[in-house]
């Protein structure tokens, strides 16, 4: 007896419950016609065709877009679609997520000192997350930010654009964010980036040099953020 159009005992899988942004990945299916044709749709990677084995199966690696092409942290689903071909009604879909390794802060100019939204994607579950400031080639503090969590490695948090102790001296600042407790230059996975602190102040009156560098001193400390 034939099965009614509609039934289908295809299924697939993906291998990961997230995908970082280049990382690779398996789609596999089941349950198809053996030696049969078999279209793979993805709204990121576009359409591609693959041919079951003699058991009605298929394993097709692909890359998720990089971190580029998915901006600022975060996690989204992505959908894999496969149909046979000659029978479109043996079709079975399959969902994960993706996510960039990324790190932002809100933007704005305003203290670095001022409590900003931080969010991280893309980390290694279960482990630390850590913000290295760093002036001058000196690491000032080794920050820990919290945890990443499930699946994709996320979190969120408010801390200090700069979250170091005491005085935030003006000047080029850098930050790498890893999940190491402390700073190397050789720590991978880690984000780098860079931000100036700079001073604002508006004199009422400044008769010298001298007055000039005493009002930009007592100015107050501001950057954009990363």
């Amino acid at each position: 007896m034939a099965l009614p159009a509609s039934a289908s005992a295809a299924t697939v899988a993906l291998d990961l419950p997230c995908y970082i942004a280049g990382q690779n990945g398996i789609f596999a299916g089941f349950g198809f016609a053996p030696n049969a044709m078999v279209s793979i749709n993805n709204a990121d990677l576009g359409p591609t065709t693959v041919t079951t084995d003699a058991t009605g199966s298929f394993s097709q690696g692909f890359t998720p877009p990089d971190g580029r092409a998915l901006g600022k942290p975060g996690s989204r689903d992505i959908v894999f679609t496969a149909a046979e071909v000659a029978n479109p009604a043996s079709t079975a879909s399959a969902t994960s997520k993706i996510a960039p390794l990324a790190f932002a802060t809100n933007k704005g100019t305003r203290s670095p000192k001022a409590d900003r939204s931080w969010s991280f994607s893309g980390w290694k579950v279960g482990q630390p997350i850590y913000a290295h400031f760093r002036f001058r080639g000196k690491t000032k503090r080794n920050f820990k930010m919290g945890v990443a969590t499930g699946p994709c490695g996320e979190f969120k948090r408010r801390a200090p654009g700069i979250a170091v102790r005491g005085r935030v001296s003006a000047g080029l600042w850098t930050i790498q964010v890893d999940q190491s407790p402390t700073y190397s230059r050789s720590t991978m996975p880690a984000l780098k980036d860079q931000t100036t602190v700079f001073t604002r102040f508006r004199p009422r009156a400044v008769t010298s040099a001298a007055a000039l560098s005493a009002a930009a001193l007592n100015g107050r400390f501001s950057f954009r953020g990363y």
